[in-house]
């Protein structure tokens, strides 16, 4: 992904995150391929101090979700 902070990010590119995918909130459907969606995903976490983002293909789109950091 280059020389950002997605390095640093936790994610799987192959599955969504449990608990994103059960609790998150619904952002954007898009007529995506998966390495976009993916990137997409890893970049919006990096950038957000508040939220982490993942996807699920739903209907044949790629569905962005987000959830809420917990604060510690």
């Amino acid at each position: 992904m280059g020389d950002d902070m997605s390095s640093d990010i936790d994610f799987d590119n192959d599955k969504c995150r449990t608990d994103i995918f059960e609790i998150g909130e619904f952002v954007v459907a898009l007529d995506i391929p998966k390495i976009q969606a993916n990137a997409l995903c890893v970049a919006l976490t990096a950038k957000s101090d508040s939220y982490d983002f993942d996807w699920q293909y739903t209907g044949g789109r790629v569905c962005v979700r987000q959830l809420k950091r917990k604060t510690t």
